[in-house]
């Protein structure tokens, strides 16, 4: 299927644009198998600064934290009660409808994208049916949608199929600008995902589903993302997501975090736009400050490029 949207970089600054949304680090917990996202609800003001600090630093882009709030999802998180099903769904619309509220009256305005995760383990397990996936990631992006989102980011996928399930119920719901990105840190050259699957043929099922762009975010090894752009740039007509953590992961006193600098995250921009890349992210452990690096070594790139074109 041919995607129905024609994606219109003018709407971001300059030749790349930022994303930012890495809320998990304003909240106190790190913890995958707890609903860190009930911190966020119920602390408007640490969501509210977070989105003013990613717009000052210069985030073209802003990424709601939605990933996780889907039936099948939320069924797999241990402080989830099946009765709170119902009330965490519309988690959707008050997440949205708040960063919708901030970025209203931002100039320039952000675009907003509703993030879509995946439920693989799940999946795999054969516990979930496409039909009863299908129906989950539906009524997410049906609510997501009705709040006011701009577009979807479905990400962070290690198997085709559920991102193709994913991909297509956004499509089916609307024409937004919608991303399909995938982790690639496994096998020989850590270039495929932990499934097995491929860089041309994500690409290949991505453009095939409808997604006006693909993506690479949340790898393992944040150095070798500039030869997956470079890739995907040559097994794809799409343009390019790369959304890259803060360095690799430790476990320090059993939470997870990412110490790379600021300053060295925001050298990875040149490499990355040098390799085709058209949006940059932001990924685990990324602070405002490592948005505010990107945006300066973006605004460094533009210049050099307009003193080389008055050279010429």
């Amino acid at each position: 299927m041919e995607s129905t949207l024609s994606w219109d970089f003018s709407q971001f600054r300059d030749d790349v644009g930022i994303a930012a949304g890495e809320f998990r680090g304003e909240s106190s917990s790190s913890r995958v198998d707890e609903l860190w996202e009930r911190v966020a609800i119920d602390r408007p003001d640490i969501v509210e600064s977070a989105v003013r600090g990613y717009v000052d630093s210069g985030a073209d882009l802003i990424i709601a934290f939605t990933d996780r709030l889907n039936r099948i999802a939320l069924a797999g998180v241990s402080d989830v009660a099946p009765d709170d099903l119902d009330g965490l769904i519309q988690w959707n619309e008050r997440i949205v409808s708040q960063l919708r509220e901030l970025t209203s009256v931002m100039e320039p305005r952000p675009k907003l994208f509703c993030g879509i995760g995946p439920v693989e383990a799940l999946w795999m397990l054969e516990e979930v049916s496409e039909k009863e996936l299908a129906a989950a990631y539906s009524e997410q992006v049906r609510r997501c949608i009705d709040a006011g989102a701009d577009g979807f980011l479905c990400r962070s996928f290690s198997e085709l199929e559920p991102l193709r399930i994913a991909v297509r119920a956004v499509r089916q719901a609307c024409d937004l600008p919608l991303i399909g990105s995938m982790t690639f840190d496994a096998g020989p050259n850590a270039m495929d995902t932990a499934t097995g699957d491929s860089i041309p043929e994500a690409c290949r099922v991505l453009h095939e589903a409808g997604a006006d762009m693909v993506g690479v975010d949340r790898g393992e090894y944040p150095d070798g993302t500039a030869a997956i752009v470079s890739l995907m740039v040559q097994s794809s007509t799409l343009p390019v997501y790369a959304e890259v953590n803060a360095g690799r992961a430790e476990v320090i006193e059993q939470r997870v975090v990412y110490r790379e600098p600021a300053t060295a995250y925001g050298e990875r921009l040149e490499r990355l736009r040098d390799a085709g890349v058209k949006i940059v992210g932001g990924g685990l452990g990324t602070t405002r400050e490592h948005i505010a690096q990107l945006s300066r070594h973006r605004e460094r790139l533009v210049r050099k490029g307009r003193r080389k074109s008055a050279g010429d």
